[in-house]
């Protein structure tokens, strides 16, 4: 009976000491990165890409005023959207895409770009700040900011740099200017 109360004591502190902070710390960060503007935000694109115009509104509200979008036409221009597409539409995005690209349907057109931007742009940041993670150790804190943010951007375009090789980068700067000085 002893070996089973240490054996629960054991399990206890390990709980407390280990297990519930770490879960504390995982559902106050998740709580931070996804708060309710973030996912309200997500939850319009979503509306948008199905043409829900209820849900579409909240990035109806935020984008209207700075891409000139006339929100009541933009509505209407969903719904006829959504009342062409045929519920068995195997690929819907394409087929939206498809009808809203005719001038037919501008304000939807700028509402349903928005909608398809939005993701890439805030994967975009956060790839940067992962990268700038990495260029700037405690080795390279001396470096000065014009060669930490060179460094940053081949970090953060390393899939295109990735495709340089180092013949073509040689003889791009050979091309450049003469680089001899004349001695006399």
């Amino acid at each position: 009976q002893r070996d089973t109360e240490e054996q629960s004591s054991d399990s206890h502190r390990l709980k407390v000491s280990v297990f519930f902070p770490v879960i504390d710390r995982l559902v106050s960060e998740l709580e931070r990165r996804f708060n309710k503007q973030t996912l309200d935000l997500a939850a319009a694109v979503d509306g948008v890409l199905h043409s829900d115009a209820a849900r579409a509104a909240a990035l109806l509200d935020r984008y209207a005023d700075v891409l000139n979008i006339d929100r009541q036409l933009a509505l209407v221009e969903m719904n006829i959207a959504k009342n062409l597409l045929q519920p068995d539409c195997q690929e819907p995005l394409n087929t939206l895409k498809s009808i809203v690209s005719s001038a037919s349907y501008p304000n939807f057109l700028k509402l349903l770009q928005v909608a398809l931007t939005i993701p890439v742009g805030s994967s975009k940041c956060e790839r940067s700040i992962s990268a700038m993670r990495r260029v700037r150790n405690y080795l390279r804190m001396s470096m000065g900011q014009d060669r930490f943010t060179q460094l940053s951007m081949l970090a953060i375009e390393r899939d295109l740099v990735s495709q340089l090789t180092l013949s073509e980068l040689v003889d791009t700067f050979a091309e450049q200017k003469s680089r001899r000085i004349v001695l006399t």
